[in-house]
């Protein structure tokens, strides 16, 4: 009694602890239920068949069995996996076999396609990982000789695995086992997915898979098939028979022309780099030949593809083009020149004037990229940001995406684009993949407006410890100066005193005083570059206020344009709804409304950057004037330096000059000592009058000099007081500059 069937108020089905719920998928011969344990809060699909034995050819009921007894052997991540029917729910079996499987919560591809935000294909991050699962998938079951022979979006599911989607193939209803050699001549599979050489009956291989997902890629990519997707089989299948090698889209033309294009159309999420690879991966896949669509120069073409998703790509943000720029990492060359020349292409910047910046305002370097290219690679963002430091940097330019939306409006406008409406959803779908792109873009303006923010405010602190330093070399080398200076006016006034006692010329010391005068006239010098480091303590303070008003600018904060979000959600909403309206009204005012609202976005982006040009040509000011500022630090650095040897040295030769002349002046009073014999001759004679003159005047001087001493001590302490100062303001400025 356990397991007896019970129906609920709104006729689904109670068996023992399984309870039925709502149909996930429903088709001509069978059906897909969801089915919940209350016990053990496990969930399963039951896929059973609707139709009696009776009703169903020896065909269809092959079909049935085999791909219950293909999924119960197989096992692999991107398969759905066969699970046994629970025992309570065999009491709903048929004649037929159940399948039970593994529940998949995110639906199938074919709906993710079908949100209005994938107009134009899916996200560059999206489109890696259903093309790595898929592949993964197909080629596990390829190594298990099975041919799928139906794939297509909708036959790929998708489940949440750890916060992240984890795409699936199923309905392997239409699967073959093969052998190695054997060729297949039965004709399955949905239409607009087949290979050529199914249209003409011919044997086929495996290949046959490897076109659908070369169709399958494509229409991820660019969110329609490649091959006139509007068109009927009568029309599109000549166009695919007719295509040349490398052809991987092609369309009719009005006139009835066939068009081929070997590349993707530019209407896709795509970075440059992933687009190149991934048209030449497709022009492989597409080849209307099935023995060329395994392999290309020895490699499969799941080989190829694994190789491509695992190169490292940087995406570069150029705010002064308003674009990203992306380039192929190799961590064994000389990267950073070969990003430099790329983003020169790219924008025609120099680079001299490429400042290339992180999220935090770090200048980049290989190690950085390195350790994180692969987290803003998966999350399809922009790693680093380029600021253009030229003199005439950040102008105001139309960038890219400014002139999509005006070419929008132009053909929105144009009512010969109402005629067909198959046309016109297309334009629509366009217009909504033009906003949304320049909407994220666009979203990276206040990121790089931080960036080159946090980098300005980084070399604050470096710049303040060498104006501090400086403040106090030049205040020491003023100290000095005046010890110098009060030594020099000392020994000129006692040489004045010594040239009267001795009756010396002014021309004997004339030489003398000119020497020692030398050594006074750095006194200007010194003075001079005292007012410098005034001068630069001034500036440095007018750079971190500019720098602190940037700083409260809502774009200085790490909040979102929320008002481009909401105009972008509206074209969305506009898009969902148009795609339902048939009618001639109706249509010309959805087109209305999208001209609308893409003036609108156009207009909230100039006020935009009309707030936020002149505070990036402020701080590109600041970039230049720290640089300057930086530059003439170290330039005075190295003067007071320069000063303070040139006083070093003259104060010695001083010295020397003041020795020399003690040592003359010894000379020419040194005493004769007389005889014996002479000494009764020759009268007593005082030698040490000039002698000891010379002394006093020696130690009236060293005095002086140790008072000055003592001056010069007082006056160290006056300049550690006002370091401490100037340290505590630069500290509040910068704490104030921080916490904002």
């Amino acid at each position: 009694m356990e397991n007896m069937v019970k129906p609920t108020e709104d006729d689904r089905l109670i068996i023992g602890c399984w309870t039925e719920g709502k149909v996930l998928d429903r088709g001509t011969f069978g059906s897909i239920t969801l089915w919940h344990n209350t016990k053990t809060q496990e969930t399963i699909a039951l896929k059973k068949c609707l139709r009696g034995v009776a009703e169903m050819t020896d065909k269809l009921q092959e079909r049935w069995v085999q791909e219950v007894e293909i999924l119960k052997k197989l096992d692999h991540p991107n398969v759905v996996k066969g699970l046994p029917v629970p025992e309570p729910l065999l009491v709903l079996a048929s004649s037929l076999p159940f399948l039970a499987m593994e529940y998949c919560s995110g639906g199938n591809l074919r709906k993710v396609l079908q949100r209005p935000e994938n107009s134009c294909g899916l996200h560059e991050r999206d489109v890696r990982c259903v093309l790595s699962d898929v592949t993964a998938g197909l080629q596990y079951l390829h190594s298990n000789h099975i041919i799928h022979r139906d794939l297509k979006p909708e036959n790929i599911v998708i489940k949440e695995v750890d916060g992240k989607a984890v795409y699936k193939i199923i309905d392997l209803g239409y699967a073959k086992e093969f052998d190695q050699s054997s060729l297949c001549n039965s004709f399955v599979g949905t239409l607009q997915y087949l290979a050529p050489e199914l249209f003409e009956k011919k044997p086929y291989t495996r290949a046959v898979d490897l076109w659908s997902l070369g169709i399958l890629a494509y229409e991820v990519i660019t969110g329609q098939r490649p091959f006139s997707p509007t068109a009927s089989p009568a029309q599109w299948i000549p166009l695919v028979h007719n295509k040349k090698s490398g052809d991987i889209r092609g369309d009719i033309a009005p006139n009835g022309e066939r068009c081929y294009w070997k590349t993707l159309p530019s209407e896709t999420c795509l970075t440059s780099v992933f687009k190149k690879d991934i048209e030449k991966w497709l022009q492989i896949l597409l080849e209307t030949q099935p023995e060329q669509r395994s392999r290309h120069c020895g490699l499969t073409v799941f080989e190829i593809l694994e190789k491509l998703l695992a190169q490292p790509t940087v995406h570069v943000f150029c705010i002064g083009t308003m674009s990203v720029v992306s380039v192929a990492f190799n961590s064994e060359d000389p990267f950073m020149d070969s990003l430099s020349l790329a983003l020169k292409d790219a924008t025609d910047l120099a680079p001299a004037d490429q400042l290339l910046l992180t999220e935090s305002g770090r200048v980049a370097d290989v190690k950085y990229i390195k350790d994180h290219y692969k987290r803003f690679q998966e999350a399809g963002e922009v790693m680093l940001y380029l600021i253009d430091t030229s003199d005439d940097g950040h102008k105001e330019e139309e960038s890219l995406w400014l002139q999509q939306l005006h070419y929008c409006t132009t053909r929105l406008s144009d009512n010969r684009t109402y005629l067909k409406s198959i046309e016109i959803r297309r334009e629509w779908a366009v217009a909504a993949y033009t906003v949304r792109q320049s909407v994220h873009t666009f979203q990276n303006v206040p990121r790089a407006f931080r960036s080159f923010q946090a980098h300005l405010s980084s070399e604050i602190p470096a710049l303040q410890k060498a104006l501090s330093s400086i403040h106090v070399d030049v205040n020491k080398l003023t100290a000095m100066m005046k010890v110098v200076h009060e030594s020099y006016t000392t020994d000129v006034e006692f040489l004045q005193d010594w040239k009267r006692s001795k009756g010396v010329s002014s021309a004997d010391t004339a030489s003398l005083l000119k020497q020692w005068c030398a050594c006074d006239d750095l006194l200007s010098d010194v003075y001079n570059q005292r007012k410098k480091v005034e001068y630069y303590f001034n500036k440095f303070n007018k750079l971190c206020t500019i720098l602190e008003e940037s700083q409260r600018t809502p774009y200085g904060q790490c909040t979102p344009l929320e008002i481009l979000d909401d105009i972008m959600a509206r074209m969305l909403q506009l898009y969902e709804k148009g795609k339902q309206k048939r009618d001639y009204a109706s249509v010309s005012s959805t087109c209305m409304d999208m001209c609308g609202t893409i003036r609108e976005l156009d207009q909230e982006q100039e006020r935009v950057m009309k707030h936020v040009s002149p505070y990036m040509r402020s701080m590109l000011g600041v970039y230049h004037e720290l640089g300057n500022l930086h530059h003439s630090i170290k330039k005075l650095s190295n003067r007071i330096v320069s000063i303070s040897q040139d006083l070093s040295t003259k104060q010695r030769q001083r010295q020397q000059s003041i020795w020399n002349l003690l040592r003359s002046e010894s000379t020419y009073v040194q005493p004769v000592v007389p005889s014996p014999r002479d000494q009764t001759l020759l009268p007593a004679v005082d030698c040490s009058t000039s002698w000891s003159s010379l002394c006093q005047q020696m130690d009236e001087q060293l005095k002086e000099s140790r008072a000055q001493c003592n001056e010069a001590d007082t006056v160290f302490e006056l300049v550690d007081a006002n370091i401490a100062k100037l340290e505590k303001e630069c500290s509040e400025l910068l704490k104030s500059m921080t916490t904002k």
